[in-house]
């Protein structure tokens, strides 16, 4: 799937306990549905793109900013 909800809604849902590199970690950053995507790497840390001004960054899913707006992971392979 290409959009970001699409993507939400396919793959094996992951519980955080059990994320692997390559995950892909949904948050909710704009209004009330999932709107931001990143890849799990390793000790609840991320790969993402912020927005189209930032370039990318690693982040911690145990941000404050993060760690209230993180919706799930899924799996694909």
């Amino acid at each position: 799937p290409r959009s970001t909800p699409d993507q939400f809604k396919s793959g094996q849902h992951i519980d955080r306990n059990k994320l692997s590199a390559g995950d892909l970690l949904f948050f909710r950053t704009m209004g009330q549905s999932v709107s931001h995507v990143g890849i799990y790497i390793d000790n609840d840390t991320f790969i993402h793109a912020p927005n189209s001004r930032k370039n990318v960054q690693v982040d911690s899913l145990d941000s404050a900013y993060y760690k209230k707006r993180y919706l799930g992971a899924r799996r694909y392979w």
